[in-house]
């Protein structure tokens, strides 16, 4: 039985939904998979009660390395995705100086933002770093032992599918890596023709992201199609335009169904990884 409307619930509230609209696909996926049943019944089992300390591969199954508190929105999680994620670079430190310079090692200070830093279990850290210009786009990278110390450091971009995303990446913080260049250039901090940061428009995608992900905690806080459209386009145009065949009941629809598809396995070609089936296919050759 579906629970009865309540007009104080807090998924209601769409200002609290806005920061979605500036975050990059990763942190959009990590949205969807914070609302899974599955996955927080997950953390119940193993994360919540044993910190990170779960068994190896429990995390392996939705895409992460270890797993990450549900709890925790895009803006205060570091979920540490699987290395084939396209947005995401490597970083390794070497033993001499690369390419004949003496100062080529990673200086977290030179990038600005947010640093969030998680060691991993093989070894090395999961860096992610969230721009301070309001974009919300974070820079993530795996760095390798001795990085952090200050050694001479490369970044490796593997010759497959993630080519192009990744060399895009590079470049888009190259600034950030070789910051002397970047200030001779005057290319540190790109600011608007008047003197103010860029702004960052909002794309009609980041807006049916957001539709879809207030209308699936409606629907999980058992809401119903009206009161969930009532939410995302208010009373006064529900009363007036729905009806069982009409426009904006479809696009309720259209939002819930995306939002499911997306919680249940979607999140992951939103972040650029493969799907499931494809990690049970490789891990069961790998077995025979």
């Amino acid at each position: 039985m579906r629970a009865p409307d309540n007009d104080n619930a807090p998924w209601q509230a769409t200002a609290a939904y806005l920061y979605l609209l500036r975050l990059d696909a990763a942190s959009l996926a990590w949205e969807y998979l914070r609302r899974s049943p599955a996955y927080r019944a997950c953390w119940r089992q193993y994360g919540h009660a044993q910190g990170r300390r779960a068994p190896p591969g429990a995390a392996q199954p939705w895409g992460l390395v270890q797993l990450e508190d549900p709890q925790l929105d895009a803006r205060r999680a570091h979920p540490v995705w699987d290395d084939r994620m396209p947005a995401l670079l490597h970083v390794y430190a070497i033993d001499g100086p690369a390419g004949g310079t003496t100062d080529a090692g990673l200086n977290l200070w030179h990038i600005p933002g947010e640093k969030r830093l998680a060691a991993l279990p093989a070894g090395g850290y999961a860096l992610q770093v969230r721009d301070d210009d309001g974009a919300g786009h974070s820079l993530r990278a795996r760095l390798g032992a001795g990085v952090l110390d200050g050694r001479p450091a490369l970044c490796a971009v593997p010759l497959d599918a993630r080519l192009r995303a990744q060399t895009a990446l590079l470049a888009e913080h190259a600034a950030h890596f070789v910051p002397r260049r970047a200030a001779a250039s005057g290319q540190a901090h790109p600011v608007h023709r008047h003197g103010h940061p860029h702004v960052h428009p909002v794309t009609q995608a980041s807006l049916h992201h957001l539709h879809a992900l207030q209308a699936l905690d409606g629907a999980q806080a058992g809401a119903s199609q009206r009161h969930i459209a009532e939410a995302l386009y208010g009373t006064e145009r529900v009363q007036a335009q729905w009806h069982a065949d009409s426009a904006l009941r479809a696009q309720v629809r259209h939002s819930l169904a995306r939002g499911y598809a997306l919680m249940r396995g979607g999140y992951r070609q939103l972040a650029g990884l493969p799907p499931a089936d494809a990690d049970r296919s490789t891990n069961t050759q790998a077995a025979a």
